[in-house]
């Protein structure tokens, strides 16, 4: 029956400081437990959660992303961390992910997808306090996002999130003293518009496109990139916006019933895209077997289960030609293909557009946070964003699990390196933070049984 003096605490980082990852400061001023919401239970090692004492002292990372339309880019993160960890961590310590969906779905909660992406953003960067968030997938989610992040001082590292406006959200310029925030390991869409323009202009020889882009950063970044390239005396363009599924559909049969050589849809949900073919396939202009209609995607599209879904519509898929930054084939993806497919029963990671890029991603808030640990006083989104900027100019390693002792080795030294990743070279600009690519033109080959493949049709350099 007494009483004990102690100070209050006043923010989460305070208790964080003082008790470890996870631990929020309550309503009475005492430090806590945070609260795991159902969204956010999935984590590696699995039972971080039910194991707290173990991991303690583990470097705890977050990811922000729809787990059921892109399930191949969350598995490719959560391989870099397995694979970090197994050639030993850093400094004695493991790394930990928590992997949060921001999908809407009534078996979580009654959250919107606007919603849930704002509510595990903020809950991993201040009631987590990671330094880094892997995500999220689209552009329109991650421009919400980097507000929420960037307040609690975490990085937000998007492996696919690619509208041209995403570029100078965290400020015109990267420098040591204002690193940014906001780092993704696509390149931006401007490269990707210019070649859709060329390449509908010399080898479609299309005249007039019927352009329809869902609302947004990336459907109308993407849209305005094309339109900026697709110019001439003799060349058309018509534009139409959608955020309700009327508006696609009817967008849809407006530009099919018009006079186009090619209609450009670009979209990020599945079921838009999937929608597109039961719609397309109802309209004769596109069934037309003279002269049908081309329907033009970009890399929204590049997930084969679209494909397979829409697969009654086959008969579409010889007129479809799409586009995405290239994954450049070499040792690197293949030393990554392998890991991913004996991770994982067998499954390919080349079936969907970004899983090479969401593997960098998470390498490369790693290697990040290596930095971070290794030269800066603290461990903290600004130190992990800083150690981004020294992985284009110093020693050429690749990102391999055999290359993570070099890797550490030379941040330990406060020595830059120069990474090739199983996307491509991973070189970003040391002004804007960006990084380019060889864009990939693809088309979708059927392959008889009822399964689909992609082949690319050429690789342009923007």
């Amino acid at each position: 029956m007494s009483t004990y003096e102690y100070t209050s605490c006043d923010t989460n980082a305070t208790c964080q400081e003082a008790f470890g990852w996870g631990q929020v400061c309550g309503e009475q001023g005492l430090c806590e437990v945070a609260e795991v919401p159902n969204r956010c239970t999935q984590a590696w090692p699995i039972d971080l959660f039910n194991n707290r004492e173990a991991y303690s002292d583990s470097v705890i990372l977050g990811v922000n992303y729809d787990h059921s339309d892109f399930s191949y880019e969350v598995r490719a993160m959560e391989l870099a961390i397995r694979q970090a960890n197994e050639e030993g961590g850093i400094g004695g310590r493991e790394f930990a992910l928590i992997q949060c969906d921001n999908a809407q779905n009534a078996d979580y909660d009654t959250l919107t997808q606007e919603e849930a992406n704002l509510s595990v953003t903020q809950w991993l960067s201040s009631d987590i306090g990671v330094p880094g968030i892997i995500g999220p997938a689209t552009s329109t989610r991650s421009l919400a996002a980097y507000s929420v992040a960037a307040t609690n001082g975490s990085v937000l590292m998007s492996p696919s999130a690619t509208s041209p406006d995403l570029t100078i959200i965290d400020g015109q310029t990267s420098t040591d003293e204002a690193p940014g925030l906001f780092w993704r390991t696509a390149p931006p869409d401007s490269l990707q518009g210019e070649v859709i323009g060329s390449f509908m202009k010399d080898a479609l020889d299309a005249q007039r496109v019927a352009v329809i882009h869902e609302m947004g950063t990336y459907g109308k970044g993407l849209a305005d990139a094309f339109v900026a390239e697709f110019t001439g005396d003799d060349l058309f363009v018509e534009l139409w916006s959608f955020s309700t599924t009327s508006q696609r559909d009817e967008a849809i049969v407006e530009a099919g019933n018009g006079d186009f050589d090619q209609v450009l849809f670009i979209a990020t949900a599945k079921e838009d895209l999937v929608a597109l073919f039961y719609a397309a396939g109802q309209i004769e202009s596109f069934v037309d077997s003279s002269d049908p209609m081309g329907i033009f995607l970009a890399d929204g599209a590049y997930y084969i289960d679209i494909f397979e879904e829409a697969g009654d519509y086959d008969f579409l898929f010889e007129q479809v030609h799409g586009t995405r930054p290239t994954v450049v084939q070499g040792s690197v993806y293949e030393t990554f293909s392998a890991g991913y497919a004996a991770a994982y029963d067998g499954e390919s990671p080349s079936v969907a557009a970004y899983t090479a890029y969401a593997y960098d991603a998470a390498w490369l808030t790693l290697i990040g946070s290596a930095w971070a640990m290794y030269q800066e006083d603290e461990f903290n989104g600004d130190g992990l964003a800083r150690g981004l900027r020294r992985v284009s100019n110093g020693q050429p390693l690749t990102i391999k699990p055999s290359s993570w002792a070099v890797i550490k080795a030379n941040f330990y030294a406060g020595d830059s390196i120069d990474v090739t990743g199983a996307s491509g070279s991973l070189d970003f600009d040391p002004v804007t933070g960006e990084t380019s690519s060889t864009i990939e033109v693809w088309g979708v080959q059927n392959n008889g049984d009822g399964t689909y493949e992609f082949v690319t049709t050429a690789l342009i350099e923007p």
